[in-house]
């Protein structure tokens, strides 16, 4: 902004002219000063209410009387002295006359100056529409000034618009500005740009057929897609004809920094809302959150199934009882197609309660509450509401703060057709799941009848109903589980504690007829841990030995105590189905072996945190190894395709010459330290294997990843996945080398934790293969 002495130049003024309507020009300094102030804060909704102010008792009368002499910043200094000249040698018809033209320059200077922050900051803002137009009142008002067309040419570019709309009005600048100006070589730099861009130019998106626009447009983003809407009158209207395809899903993702993003989506609501299927709001702003809720309100979002409320959302606006209404009155308006309702918050204690939301959406099939840190005893509300059983609810996710399983009862009363639940509750103390287990099953016994998959602590990792339908159609077998009752999969999140021992196997015990799929986790329950495993009260008690008759994938971490083992030991030994089998920590290995080799073969063998094993253990795996290798043969209708070995300390070069000779492995996995006797026994490991292997993963062993094994991995004919992780010896060279010569049938390369190669090697490496990733701190390649 220019400093200089308007106070002395106004009084001159006011003075010889007497006029009323300048009689406020002093008060602009105050606005601009507070100008200044919210644009070093980056202010830009600020900014815009102070220039609105300033503009309001200055451009009334000036916009109509004034005419703009060209832009010179020069010219007020000199006028200012002649003006002080003239009062000094006493010429006051003179000194009225500078002190005239100056304050019209002035004027014209702080108005100009407040009309392009103003369009800056509409721009800022996401009001493209209302930015380009007071840019355009610039150039109307200062037709031979640069600030106004280069204020107008970045918006446009923002806006996407078309290169020769562009073109055209960096022509009509460089005509008008004088070449004095200062920003007259910038807005020739700029014209020579965007004519070079339109003379290779084509509009590609309007000579293309429908369906391959929609195409393109479904790879783009959602704040990119929303751009569209602004680039031309034919992008539009591709865009509105394509968005029952290209806008069924909304993601407003929390962790946005750039606010405009969200804003340009909440701009392009009135032309898709009526096609949207799945809404995920996260947003913190009010301004987009009414935006949204005003078009659920209003029954605009005709088609949406699925809807997603993050925590920001109730944190920032459910304080609001009168906002919290308006959403209980959208969801009534959607409930004859909202299926899924998915919310998520952290410490909500407000009016509005579960039973509340289940009124007003009759027809959920989906339902998934996560709310972490507050009580759900609470929140559950009364179900009596509801009046009668619900028996489309299928699917349910609960996770947060219970003290009484009591308190859920009357949910699952009123939805006895639940066929897939997820909980992770925890108690006040900070105990776990395994405080309320026993009541919990109790209860899934007695209200869960028609029960097929069960999660626990925090499992998303689990198979969806979609999957499970799709399996039971594809295959004789799953067809006959279809007709058959009871559970089909109970899943555990392996890294964490286990439940309390006897609660888990009666479960497991009561559906041993029916489970497909058992992920057991019983390593150390609450009690164990808190009681120091002074007491050896969760040791299982003798139960009748059961036989699992339609198992197909095990996966078991064994209890403190090593009791568990031989129950799930006993339990499979007659099991002709099982095809997968993941052993974390295992106590007996010449067991397991043991019952292993009497079943038919696996197609999938896992072995997980062996550490804590005898010596001659590495034997039982070596005649597991050399039994597979005449069992398992091409020509076997099951045979071992996949082997991965996590932590394991025992792993000789004996071991692997017997896995190298089982044919049929062609997915390898080896993670941690001691996997391997040394570099060279993996490199003589891999020349047996390389001609067959299909995926290779080898991550945490530092020391023998090195250049040489890229010649290698270069010469695997079928390889289609390669996973290598924490290399310290491995040079750019080597890695750009490979991704030139890869592998004919390599379609994903994973570099994990490759912090000795630089930043230009990843990303020549994404460039060469797309669907490679190098390094999680680098952005991928897409």
């Amino acid at each position: 902004m220019l400093i200089i002495d308007i106070n002395m130049l106004t009084h001159i003024y006011t003075k010889q002219n007497s006029s009323k309507d300048m009689k406020n020009v002093p008060n602009s300094r105050i606005y601009l000063c507070q100008l200044e102030i919210v644009v070093g804060k980056n202010n830009w909704a600020l900014m815009v209410k102070h220039s609105c102010a300033f503009m309001s008792i200055t451009t009334t009368n000036l916009l109509s009387t004034l005419s703009p002499p060209p832009f010179n910043p020069n010219l007020i200094p000199p006028s200012l002295n002649k003006t002080r000249n003239a009062l000094r040698h006493l010429h006051y018809h003179q000194a009225e006359q500078h002190a005239t033209d100056t304050l019209v320059k002035i004027q014209q200077y702080q108005i100009v100056a407040l009309l392009d922050m103003k369009a800056h900051a509409l721009g800022m803002n996401g009001y493209l529409e209302k930015a380009i137009e007071n840019a355009q009142d610039i150039i109307t008002y200062a037709p031979h000034w640069s600030i106004g067309y280069l204020r107008l040419g970045d918006l446009l570019y923002r806006q996407g618009k078309r290169v020769e709309q562009v073109v055209k009005m960096y022509k009509e600048a460089v005509e008008k500005v004088s070449q004095e100006d200062p920003g007259y070589s910038q807005l020739v730099q700029l014209k020579n740009t965007a004519m070079d861009k339109n003379e290779c130019y084509v509009d590609i998106i309007a000579l293309l057929p429908l369906e391959l626009v929609t195409c393109i447009f479904i790879l783009l983003s959602e704040t990119e897609k929303s751009v569209c809407f602004n680039v031309s009158r034919v992008w539009r209207q591709r865009m509105i004809a394509t968005s029952a395809t290209v806008w069924k899903t909304i993601y407003h993702d929390r962790y946005w920094i750039y606010k405009p993003n969200n804003i340009a989506i909440a701009h392009a609501l009135p032309f898709i809302a009526e096609n949207m299927q799945d809404l995920t709001l996260a947003v913190a702003e009010t301004h987009i959150w009414l935006r949204y809720l005003n078009y659920m309100v209003e029954r605009r979002f005709k088609m949406i199934k699925t809807l997603r409320i993050h925590e920001t959302v109730f944190l920032q606006h459910f304080k609001n009882s009168m906002y919290m209404m308006s959403f209980i009155s959208a969801l009534w308006g959607m409930k004859n197609t909202l299926t899924t309702l998915d919310i998520r918050f952290q410490s909500y204690h407000g009016p509005l309660k579960l039973s509340e939301l289940l009124f007003y959406c009759p027809k959920l099939t989906n339902l998934a509450i996560t709310h972490i840190f507050s009580d759900f005893d609470t929140f559950f509300g009364d179900m009596d509401v509801l009046g009668e059983p619900r028996h489309t609810l299928v699917d349910v996710k609960f996770q947060g703060h219970l003290s009484s399983v009591s308190t859920i009862v009357p949910f699952f009363k009123y939805h006895p057709n639940i066929q897939r639940l997820r909980v992770a509750f925890t108690t006040r103390n900070g105990h776990g799941l395994d405080d309320v287990l026993e009541d919990i099953l109790n209860m899934i016994q007695e209200h869960c009848r028609h029960l097929k998959i069960l999660g626990y602590y925090e499992v998303d990792d689990v198979t969806t109903l979609e999957e499970l339908q799709a399996y039971q159609r594809n295959c004789d077998y799953g067809r006959q589980l279809s007709s058959f009752g009871g559970i089909q999969e109970v899943t555990a999140k392996m890294d964490t504690v286990g439940l309390i021992t006897k609660n888990f196997l009666q479960l497991v015990r009561n559906n041993a007829a029916s489970l497909r799929r058992v992920h057991a986790n019983m390593c150390i329950d609450y009690r164990q841990e808190a009681n120091y495993l002074s007491f050896p009260y969760a040791l299982p008690p003798i139960y009748p030995r059961w036989n699992f008759e339609r198992l197909e994938h095990l996966v078991y971490c064994s209890d403190q105590f090593k009791s568990v083992e031989s129950w799930f030991l006993h339990a499979i030994e007659s099991c002709t189905t099982l095809k997968t089998i993941e052993i974390w920590q295992p106590s007996n290995l010449h067991a397991i072996v043991d019952t292993l080799t009497k079943m038919p073969p696996l197609e999938e063998f896992h072995l997980r945190e062996a550490t804590d094993l005898w010596d001659n253990d590495g034997l039982a795996l070596e005649k597991f190894f050399k039994i597979y290798s005449e069992v398992s043969t091409p020509t076997s209708n099951r045979k071992l395709y996949k082997v991965s070995f996590h932590q394991c300390e025992f792993i000789k070069k004996e071991l692997l010459d017997t896995i190298a000779a089982v044919e049929t492995i062609k997915a390898i996995q080896f993670y941690g330290e001691g996997s391997f006797p040394s570099n060279q026994g993996l490199q003589e490991f891999l020349q047996k294997t390389g001609h067959r292997l299909v995926e290779l993963s080898v991550y945490g062993i530092t020391g023998y990843i090195d250049d040489s094994l890229f010649d290698i991995f270069s010469d695997m004919p079928h390889l289609e996945k390669l996973v290598l992780g924490c290399p310290k010896r491995i040079t750019d060279q080597a890695v750009k080398n490979f991704v030139d010569h890869l592998p004919p049938s390599l379609r994903k390369l994973e570099l994990i934790g490759y912090d000795s190669i630089s930043h230009d090697t990843a990303k020549y490496v994404r460039r060469k293969m797309i669907s490679a990733s190098v390094d999680p701190d680098i952005p991928e390649y897409s």
